[in-house]
């Protein structure tokens, strides 16, 4: 039994070490709390997801149980030596093994049926985030999902363009026969309009959700033509996505929303049809948050 602590990265990159440690059959209990976080990690440049909350966990996800009557989560003893979800499997923690996997369809289906065995039994959303998933799709409608990331992420996926993602929604259009419904999630205003230019009222999006305005998408470009970006898309020391901002700001009240607003985002693109999608923690998850969902994957060039 351990308490775990999430390591400084994004929601999602934490959220899959987390199941794929669940799945190797550690017992496991999320800890958010912005003060150990920092006593283990020493800085607070990615994680962005707190709240006023203790555990910020429970803000988002219900108290997890490893049988009926276990009460550990709620009553947590701070003292539990302290995982970070290292003891997860490969596919969950490294990206050239998570596109392994993807390219691997046969391996795939079963790797999905497999974790989301584990993810159904022992993971539950709010209330309000999964009723707020439902009603951002027409009920009985086969929702084609697009996740277009930040291109800073070009680090890590390649170069990914526009046209590689219309390329798959005209493909689907074409073996469908029929142009159904888009749901489209992005951190950035830009991603958001490319999509509305090309295919016009078939865009559905959550309007409410904070992202990376034009001038930030611009600041992010012209810092890129001075300097050479890192490994995770830094540029001069510097994160030009929304969640790089929010930990640098620490308004818990907006990162609470945030949280809520991506968790909302990425359980909707898991009830569509299909999703259209690069190489991301993200996809990672959708793909055994429901084992049934058509994966599209687009890759970058290199």
């Amino acid at each position: 039994m351990n308490i775990f602590i999430p390591r400084d990265a994004g929601f999602f990159s934490v959220f899959n070490f987390l199941i794929g440690t669940i799945h190797n059959g550690l017992k496991v209990y999320p800890y958010y709390n912005r003060e150990l976080f920092l006593k283990v990690n020493g800085t607070n440049e990615h994680f962005a997801y707190w709240s006023k909350s203790d555990n910020a966990w429970f803000d988002y996800f219900e108290p997890i149980k490893y049988n009926e009557t276990d009460s550990n989560h709620i009553n947590l003893d701070k003292n539990l030596p302290i995982s970070q979800g290292y003891e997860a499997g490969s596919e969950f923690r490294v990206p050239k093994d998570s596109y392994r996997l993807m390219k691997d369809k046969n391996r795939l289906k079963i790797w999905r049926q497999s974790v989301n065995q584990t993810y159904s039994k022992y993971i539950r959303l709010t209330d309000s985030i999964e009723t707020a998933s439902y009603k951002s799709l027409t009920p009985n409608t086969n929702y084609i999902g697009v996740h277009y990331r930040h291109p800073s992420h070009f680090t890590e996926s390649g170069r990914v363009y526009l046209q590689q993602y219309f390329d798959q929604v005209d493909q689907i259009d074409t073996e469908t026969g029929t142009k159904r419904p888009i749901f489209l999630a992005s951190d950035n205003k830009f991603g958001i309009a490319a999509f509305k230019d090309r295919y016009g009222s078939r865009i559905n999006y959550l309007t409410y959700v904070e992202r990376v305005d034009f001038d930030g998408f611009l600041e992010w470009a012209f810092a890129l033509g001075q300097n050479k970006a890192d490994h995770v898309g830094f540029i001069a020391g510097k994160g030009y996505e929304l969640h790089h901002k929010q930990s640098q700001n620490l308004d818990f009240d907006k990162m609470k929303k945030a949280t809520e607003d991506l968790l909302i985002e990425v359980r909707t693109l898991s009830r569509c049809q299909y999703l259209i999608h690069t190489l991301s923690n993200i996809s990672t998850a959708i793909s055994y948050m429901n084992p049934s969902i058509e994966m599209r994957t687009i890759e970058g060039i290199l």
